[in-house]
């Protein structure tokens, strides 16, 4: 059983700060959000302060956000009950936003003392009207309703971004002060890659065959670009494509697409945990971002906003890195430490892998210098600029 309110409203922590971490959405997720939320939490409980998340009761099915993530159980994580509008489609998510919002605000037990972090913008401005100190974690930024968002922001005593590119909109287009703004990245797990497999031994605990093999991990969404690694399948008949990651259904319309090309492997999800093992094996990683997506809202995400986690395991990993050049992607390595090949286009993308593959000399060479580079992107590096800001304001 999650802590119930009565205890979080008794518990007083011996520590540093008293951080409180709100979502609304569904913790634990197979999507990136929830990574960096976790290890976030984590990474600010690791250094000394209290911190309690606090997300929606839906989706859980008895998974323990702990182990899903792989992570030392240093926070508390409260659950507070939504689910009776679970079925309702686009009606029960409003529904759940207000619920969620309003018992949070009186019957969440929240102090006024520390800090509330929250990536749910109607949660924080609620917070704040009760006189609490809001920073908001943004991760995309808003495309719609500008003119709520640049009064909802002036709720906030800081807003954290995770890209530099985010900040001059934030500065032109919701009036922020710069001084408001704090760029912090995503991050990787350094205690996950302090013992990086062999090559040959994590291909053989995975059974992956043996040969050139050039790897992805993460879902299949059209902005991620993986669709522009499998097309470009047909250039590399003699290197074995491994996609980790995926769900059944976006899996499906892969292969139905790529699946009749034999040196394309399909492994599906798999515990975050396991990542590195599967970076491991690979002779190169392809992070193929693309600019294009189907969607309005995330048509050029890639460009300026994104954030990958993916990134900065693949630096963790020490196996060196392709990747598509654009802004977002070039603030945290550049042609020194990956090959940058523009995106979209499946025949470049091919000749940079076997460019790699084929140069040995080189891939060494960008990987030592993308793995000295990623030492600066650890979840502890996150929670420590995101504490510092918060003194600073505070």
């Amino acid at each position: 059983m999650p802590p119930s309110f009565t205890l979080f409203f008794k518990e007083r922590a011996l520590s540093l700060m008293n951080i409180v971490f709100i979502v609304n959405v569904k913790i634990p997720t197979d999507k990136a959000y929830g990574i960096s939320v976790v290890h976030t939490c984590s990474a600010l409980a690791g250094l000394g302060h209290s911190v309690t998340l606090i997300a929606p009761d839906i989706g859980q099915d008895g998974k323990d956000v702990y182990l899903y993530y792989g992570v030392e159980k240093n926070f508390k994580t409260i659950y507070i009950s939504v689910t009776y509008f679970r079925l309702w489609g686009r009606v029960g998510f409003w529904a759940r936003q207000i619920i969620f919002s309003t018992k949070l605000v009186f019957f969440g037990g929240i102090s006024g003392e520390g800090a509330v972090i929250t990536r749910d913008p109607l949660s924080g401005v609620l917070l704040y009207l009760r006189g609490l100190r809001v920073f908001f974690d943004m991760h995309g930024f808003p495309k719609k309703m500008l003119w709520a968002w640049k009064i909802g922001v002036k709720c906030f005593l800081g807003i954290i971004v995770t890209n530099g590119w985010k900040v001059d909109p934030c500065v032109n287009l919701l009036s922020l002060s710069r001084k408001k703004i704090l760029v912090a990245p995503n991050g990787f797990d350094e205690k996950q890659f302090i013992a990086i497999e062999k090559k040959e031994t994590a291909r053989k605990k995975l059974r992956l065959p043996k040969g050139q093999l050039a790897l992805y991990t993460g879902h299949l969404y059209d902005w991620k670009g993986a669709h522009v690694l499998a097309e470009a399948t047909v250039y590399l008949p003699d290197v074995t494509i491994l996609f980790v990651g995926g769900t059944p259904n976006e899996i499906s319309e892969f292969k139905k697409k790529y699946g009749a090309y034999p040196n394309v492997i399909f492994v599906g999800q798999k515990p975050h945990v396991d990542i590195p093992i599967y970076l491991a094996a690979a002779d190169v990683l392809v992070l193929p971002n693309s600019n294009i997506s189907h969607s309005k809202r995330l048509h050029g995400y890639s460009k300026f906003e994104t954030s990958p986690i993916k990134l900065f395991e693949y630096m963790a990993s020490g196996r060196p890195i392709i990747a598509s050049d654009l802004p977002s992607i070039r603030e945290i390595i550049d042609g020194e430490s990956a090959l940058l090949v523009p995106p979209d286009d499946p025949k470049v993308l091919a000749e940079g892998i076997e460019k790699i593959l084929g140069d040995k000399t080189l891939g060494e060479s960008i990987a030592e210098r993308a793995k000295k580079k990623g030492e600066e992107y650890t979840w502890q590096k996150r929670g420590e600029r995101i504490i510092n800001f918060i003194n600073t304001l505070t």
